[in-house]
């Protein structure tokens, strides 16, 4: 699998506190060995869209979606509780 980055993604990432950056690189790491692996709580969010929503820590989620062989990042947030 590869990973792609959007202009959206990058900025809100930017903004991202530097813990919060670190732990998506662990998380990212997880998406692409094993999809389903329990920290991710990977699922869909909006199912017109085919995109997924992965957990990156309790108060943060990551969204994405799977284009072939390609996970294309979308945005990088704060979870809406």
């Amino acid at each position: 699998m590869r990973v792609q980055l959007t202009e959206p993604f990058v900025g809100a990432f930017k903004k991202m506190p530097q813990s919060v950056q670190k732990l998506f690189g662990k998380q990212l790491g997880l998406l692409m060995s094993n999809f389903h692996h329990p920290s991710l709580n990977t699922k869909i969010y909006d199912s017109q869209k085919r995109l997924w929503q992965g957990r990156v820590n309790d108060s943060y989620r990551f969204y994405f979606t799977i284009d072939g062989e390609s996970i294309v990042m979308h945005g990088i947030g704060p979870h809406p509780k």
